[in-house]
């Protein structure tokens, strides 16, 4: 019994290296911005302009075997205030696992867009009370990529997001797509 653990070891030993043979860095990313005409949702029956919020997220990922796609997982947090009622909010946190394709330009320029599925939380946050939800999401994003040295690059982009119904809270369901334009940096191994 023991030699076959030992013999399995030995065969088996190689496949966790092959597993990542041809796997590119890992990298990590910070970025912010902000979310521009928006409109959120009410009961599927009403929509409210929204002024220009806030964004803010990072992501983790890593270059996968085919040459410019990687696969992420991406945590993003805006907040946006009712461009007509004053002090009441849409706060939103997302989770999604992300896949781009980059395509170069030349040696430091590129150009990418991205998918991604997963989670938003939606709070509605009034003066005198707060709601929250989870609901089912997506986002796709569009954007250029400037490598500064070969470990850092400089990116913008734009990003819709949206969840695929209204998100249920305590008393009621709303929807807060949002647009965002962002900036941010990657740092890769």
């Amino acid at each position: 019994m023991l030699k076959a653990l030992l013999a399995a070891a030995v065969i088996l030993a190689p496949l966790p290296a092959l597993a990542f043979d041809g796997w590119g860095s890992f990298y990590a990313e910070v970025y912010g911005g902000a979310q521009l005409g928006n409109e959120s949702s009410y009961l599927d029956t009403d929509t409210f302009p929204m002024n220009t919020g806030g964004v803010l997220g990072g992501a983790v990922g890593v270059e996968l075997p085919v040459p410019g796609l990687s696969f992420e997982v991406d945590l993003m947090g805006t907040s946006t205030e009712y461009a007509d009622y004053p002090d009441y909010f849409i706060h939103t946190l997302s989770l999604m696992g992300v896949v781009e394709y980059a395509v170069p330009l030349n040696e430091m320029f590129e150009v990418y867009g991205a998918v991604g599925l997963g989670g938003i939380q939606l709070v509605y946050d009034a003066p005198t009370f707060t709601e929250v939800g989870w609901g089912a999401g997506y986002q796709a994003a569009i954007g250029a990529r400037a490598g500064l040295t070969e470990n850092v690059a400089v990116f913008a982009e734009a990003k819709f997001q949206d969840s695929f119904q209204e998100i249920e809270t305590t008393n009621y369901a709303y929807g807060m797509p949002t647009f965002g334009l962002l900036a941010g940096v990657r740092v890769s191994q």
